[in-house]
């Protein structure tokens, strides 16, 4: 842009001629999205809801991880942990209609996993039987290879979150809340999740392993599942994260029936990198996308009848 150290009748002229990459950049959500590719054009943007709205609409937040993004992502997609990882929270429920909803999560810790496949990866349909004959789904859509739509009720705010790659050993793991109806209650946003109110690093306070991430374990002995105690769910994912060390050891682990979702991430991520070391193709779309459509679903339903189906009404009802 300049050389202040050039001789003045040379030193416009010798900075036009200075060669600087640049990079094409937008703004939407309330983040800069960056193309970083060596192709010419960048791929189509994903014009996701979120990145439709305006101020108030939707709170961006970043927490930052000693962990490699692929353990983030994989934590994104796993239906099966909130029973068990996030028990504190289920047990006190903090209003009627979310009570509701962490019942349901309480009753069954091992739903049953079906999936449909989509032009940016997969709609993943977690499926608890309840004792009353309903059944509840946690309907998530996951657009490969970074974003994770967490399922929700209908009437509730959005929620995305995408682990993006700092470098091999670090991930940045971005929360973004939004309401396309209404301005977002942030009070509301805070009943699962408490952190330092820093939007670029909300877990600044999370420790690291040399104080085990202020684990308290005399709550664990009184009944407190994690030790990560008045944080939340987010606090909680990213210590199990961490502890698996920068990398894990993938050779090393047994997968059971409930990571059939973590089985099929590998695999589309497994044939991308074959098909851009064929190819040379790095997008992962394979078709024209609605990225405004997109939305995440948790509902009841009566056993027996198809999940698609009725989650498919909700969604339209709900946008009405």
């Amino acid at each position: 842009m300049d050389t202040p150290t050039e001789p003045a009748e040379r030193r416009e002229r010798f900075a036009a001629n200075v060669p600087v990459k640049s990079y094409p950049v937008r703004e939407a959500g309330g983040l800069v999205w960056v193309y970083l590719g060596r192709k010419p054009a960048p791929p189509p943007f994903p014009a996701f809801e979120f990145n439709t709205l305006g101020e108030g609409h939707v709170i961006p937040r970043r927490g930052l991880l000693h962990a490699n993004w692929l353990q983030g992502l994989e934590a994104l997609l796993d239906s099966a942990h909130v029973s068990f990882l996030h028990r504190r929270q289920l047990e006190i429920p903090p209003n009627g209609e979310v009570r509701k909803e962490v019942g349901y999560m309480r009753e069954n810790g091992a739903p049953v996993f079906e999936f449909v496949d989509r032009p940016y990866g997969f709609t993943e349909g977690a499926l608890r039987e309840q004792p009353g004959g309903e059944c509840y789904a946690r309907v998530r859509e996951v657009a490969l290879p970074f974003f994770s739509f967490i399922p929700v009720a209908p009437s509730w705010p959005g929620v995305v979150v995408c682990a993006i790659p700092i470098d091999d050993e670090w991930t940045a793991q971005w929360y973004i809340s939004f309401d396309g109806r209404e301005r977002l209650n942030t009070e509301w946003m805070t009943q699962f999740n408490r952190d330092t109110g820093n939007p670029d690093h909300f877990n600044s306070d999370m420790g690291t392993v040399a104080n085990m991430w202020n684990q308290d374990r005399a709550a664990m002995k009184a009944g407190h599942w994690s030790g990560i105690v008045g944080k939340g769910n987010a606090y909680e994912d990213f210590v199990v994260q961490e502890s698996m060390g920068p990398i894990v050891d993938r050779s090393k682990e047994f997968l059971g029936t409930c990571d059939v979702v973590i089985v099929r991430a590998r695999r589309m991520l497994q044939a991308a990198l074959d098909r851009f070391e064929a190819t040379g193709e790095t997008q992962f779309l394979t078709g024209d996308v609605d990225f405004a459509s997109i939305r995440a679903l948790s509902f009841t339903y009566p056993a027996g009848q198809d999940w698609k189906e009725i989650g498919a009404a909700t969604l339209a009802a709900a946008a009405e």
